[in-house]
C-alpha cells in the first residue's frame, strides 16, 4: 500500500492508491476504493485529524464532549 505523503490531499492519495492497489493486488475498483479510504481514514485518525462522521440525516454520529 502506498503511504500518505505529508500535506497530500485525500483526493490525490485515493487516486494514487486505487491505481496501485488495482495493479498490485488485482482488486476491483470498488474493493480498491474501500481499502484506500479505510487506510486514509485510519491515518487521519492516528494523526488526530479525523473529520466528523455524518449519518444519512446529516447529523454527526461521533460526538465528543469537552468540559472546562
Amino acid at each position: 500500500m502506498p503511504s500518505i505523503n505529508p500535506n497530500e490531499s485525500e483526493q490525490k492519495y485515493i487516486s494514487r492508491c486505487v491505481k496501485f492497489v488495482m495493479e498490485h493486488e488485482n482488486l476491483s475498483q470498488k474493493a480498491a476504493l474501500g481499502k484506500c479510504y479505510g487506510m486514509y481514514k485510519q491515518h487521519k485518525k492516528a494523526k488526530g485529524n479525523e473529520e466528523p462522521e455524518w449519518d444519512e440525516s446529516g447529523w454527526e454520529t461521533d460526538f465528543t464532549l469537552i468540559l472546562p
